[in-house]
């Protein structure tokens, strides 16, 4: 982040992110966003990105008859961002609200692979309009002398009229839906919604309990399915001298897995700010 662009109000950032499913496919998001601060809580923003996902080389592809579940695309999207922060600390907050939406489109391109046969792509529009939009409030109760209560809804959509695979939005682990293995779900369409009680030890450390409801839409070509996963757990979050530190301990139930403790998961990380 560059804030005070050139001696003005305007704060320039940038990220860039990568990633490789096995062997199936890679996929690379560079963004880059202009934001501007508005009176009071707000923030205004535009910004650009690109989402380019490769096939990776499949011995099969040669013999397909039908198109696979993943295909090689390219994503220009150009967009608008704008969030309202009344919170009272960035990294811990006790009270406040947190709401941002945000809203993008841009053209997708499907590009045909060398090793797939020619013709599975004839009833398939390799150019085509594509839309994203994303929606998060969260609010921050005082809950006795040291507690908190955090409620928070989050979703995005996907909207076009071909979708595969990995056009679609991850899902899974500790940022997301605790208590599956991280980014393992997709979904073109999304909701989670979450409730947390927090118990502050110190300034900056807590212990907490949550519970996390997605409600989830995967439609891609030739497939259609709905999943709503829940994640239950506990864990705590404290500072160090490298970021914000969190450990959690979670169980989690989706279609065709139960809670049970045998298929609980850990998650832990850092969040930094530079």
């Amino acid at each position: 982040m560059h804030p005070g662009f050139f001696g003005t109000p305007l704060e320039v950032s940038g990220s860039f992110n990568l990633y490789r499913q096995n062997e199936a496919f890679q996929t690379i998001r560079p963004r880059v966003q202009v934001t501007y601060p508005t009176a009071n809580a707000g923030r205004i923003a535009f910004f650009t990105e690109r989402r380019g996902s490769r096939l990776l080389a499949d011995s099969t592809f040669r013999q397909r008859t039908t198109l696979p579940q993943n295909i090689d695309t390219e994503y220009n999207s150009y967009g608008l961002d704008y969030s309202w922060n009344t919170l009272d600390d960035l990294y811990f907050p006790r009270q406040g609200l947190l709401v941002a939406a945000q809203a993008a489109i841009g053209n997708k391109r499907i590009f045909k692979n060398s090793e797939l046969n020619d013709t599975l792509y004839q009833r398939l529009p390799l150019r085509t309009t594509q839309t994203t939009l994303g929606l998060r409030a969260e609010q921050y109760f005082r809950a006795g002398r040291n507690g908190v209560v955090l409620t928070r809804v989050r979703g995005e959509a996907l909207l076009n009229q071909r979708l595969f695979l990995n056009d679609l939005f991850r899902l899974g682990g500790l940022n997301t839906l605790r208590g599956f293995n991280e980014l393992n779900f997709y979904a073109n369409r999304y909701a989670v919604g979450t409730v947390e009680f927090r118990q502050y030890t110190g300034q900056d450390a807590y212990v907490f309990l949550f519970a996390d409801q997605g409600v989830l839409q995967q439609n891609v070509v030739g497939a259609q399915s709905t999943n709503n996963p829940t994640g239950l757990g506990a864990g705590l979050s404290f500072r160090t001298g490298a970021g914000v530190f969190q450990f959690v301990y979670s169980v989690g139930r989706t279609r065709g897995q139960i809670l049970s403790l045998n298929a609980s998961k850990i998650h832990f990380g850092i969040t930094s700010r530079f």
